[in-house]
């Protein structure tokens, strides 16, 4: 009797922990979206596929964070050659990375981004973002990157955002 007790118990806190994740993810979704249309890039529809895509990521329950969860970084982008949209989604505890085609994830790819880019991003380092995009995004045509940060103080969010072409050391980035 027990230990039916004790698996009740942690089915009712996994099912709590899972709802808190989902409702703010959802909002966290949503004050991103807010944010980035204000960078105010030509990619404005690309944005609400961003939106449309995390909230498909939330559905399928890939990303959980806990209510100790203080800031969740996001990386997003999208290749117009073939169609393909690139994420990295992470906090101090959790990490998934995908790529989405075509109305199908790929949940099985990584190092999508770089290790430095993630750095710098969790670092909210803008000027050396800025600095690394001069620098080093030489390629013919570099993808546009959105990176985001989530704060959650107290269960409100407050959100940053940043749009930067992409960038890649060969001798540091390998």
């Amino acid at each position: 009797m027990n230990i039916l007790r004790i698996v009740l118990l942690g089915i009712i806190i996994l099912l709590g922990n899972s709802g808190y994740s989902q409702d703010i993810f959802s909002k966290i979704s949503k004050k991103l979206y807010r944010c980035q249309l204000k960078i105010k890039p030509k990619e404005k529809d690309l944005k609400g596929f961003f939106y449309e895509i995390r909230m498909k990521v939330d559905s399928l329950s890939k990303f959980c964070s806990s209510e100790s969860t203080d800031t969740i970084f996001f990386l997003e982008s999208f290749s117009v050659e073939d169609g393909t949209y690139y994420g990295k989604i992470w906090d101090k505890n959790n990490k998934i990375e995908y790529t989405y085609y075509d109305g199908n994830f790929d949940f099985s790819q990584k190092d999508i981004f770089t290790l430095y880019a993630c750095g710098l991003l969790e670092n909210w380092d803008l000027a050396a973002i800025r600095n690394e995009e001069k620098l080093n995004s030489t390629m013919t045509s570099p993808l546009t990157i959105f990176g985001s940060r989530a704060i959650i103080k107290k269960g409100k969010v407050e959100t940053d955002c940043i749009r930067f072409k992409e960038f890649y050391n060969l001798e540091r980035d390998r």
